[in-house]
């Protein structure tokens, strides 16, 4: 049996985010994301550089055409020193389709990244 493709996310904004500086206060958008398909779908982010960007919720599961909101945040950091050592960062979101059986405990869907040193 062929597998379906999981549905289309849409995300408030839509293109990019950007941090400015200062680089010595926290700061954080918050993005919404929709689930534009007619199918439940799991979605996970992850970042590339987890030292400096957070997401929360980072992961989570959608019924059709429900919404959510998640908070992506820059973290204080050294311009000067830490640019070199540390990329800028991107974040990504992935997702899946997601069943639902009466019944049974439905589990978050996600996907563990993990940046090694």
């Amino acid at each position: 049996m062929a597998s379906v493709p999981p549905g289309d996310i849409n995300t408030q904004p839509n293109s990019k985010i950007v941090f400015n500086a200062p680089y010595d206060d926290k700061h954080t958008y918050h993005i919404k994301i929709t689930n534009a398909s007619g199918r439940r779908i799991g979605w996970a982010i992850k970042t590339t550089n987890m030292r400096r960007l957070g997401v929360d919720p980072a992961c989570g599961v959608l019924d059709p055409k429900e919404s959510t909101l998640m908070a992506v945040s820059c973290d204080v950091f050294d311009y000067g020193r830490e640019v070199k050592s540390y990329p800028a960062g991107v974040y990504q979101p992935s997702w899946t389709n997601r069943t639902f059986v009466p019944g049974h405990e439905q589990r978050p869907y996600h996907r563990r990244v993990v940046q090694h040193p």
